[in-house]
């Protein structure tokens, strides 16, 4: 069962201004990230590039630092893709598992849904998760609000630069 190998099944929805085009690029930019989401992606290095089309294959290196006293090292590899509605991540490392993000656009915005579930990969995060995992759950709600915050900034920001006002 995914939710005994996957303790931390958790679900995020958010709304952005602009086209499911722009918003799937924003999100695969993976050197742009730390730009936008530091709380998630405070380091970010490409370890193999993936298919140039697709993404899939990409792996990349990431160290997160949320609002918790710690950094959480993990891997990040792009197993499918649905350009622009679709990206399938595996995560490995200090988190273990898979992440999926789905865009539907409706009208002028995209509505995004993330679904992330993992395990923790840290021995000492393993022996206290009984007493810490909803302080984990905390942590990523919080990181998750800053990122949609952040996703709408930048496509916004990248529109701008795209029809600078004369």
């Amino acid at each position: 069962m995914d939710h005994e190998r996957y303790p931390y099944r958790i679900e995020s929805r958010w709304r952005v201004a602009g086209a499911i085009d722009e918003v799937y690029a924003v999100l695969t930019d993976a050197g742009a990230l730390p730009r936008w989401w530091p709380e998630a992606y405070a380091e970010v290095t490409e370890a193999l590039g993936g298919d140039p089309e697709t993404g899939v294959g990409r792996v990349t290196d990431i160290v997160t630092r949320g609002r918790l006293p710690y950094d959480v090292s993990w891997r990040v590899e792009v197993i499918a893709t649905r350009p622009p509605e679709f990206i399938r991540i595996r995560a490995s490392g200090d988190v273990i598992g898979y992440g999926e993000w789905r865009l539907m656009q409706d009208g002028d915005e995209v509505d995004l849904r993330y679904l992330w579930c993992v395990r923790v990969g840290k021995p000492w995060m393993q022996r206290f998760e009984f007493l810490l995992k909803p302080v984990f759950a905390w942590n990523h709600n919080w990181v998750m609000r800053r990122g949609e915050r952040g996703l709408a900034a930048e496509v916004a920001r990248r529109r701008s630069a795209a029809h600078p006002r004369t």
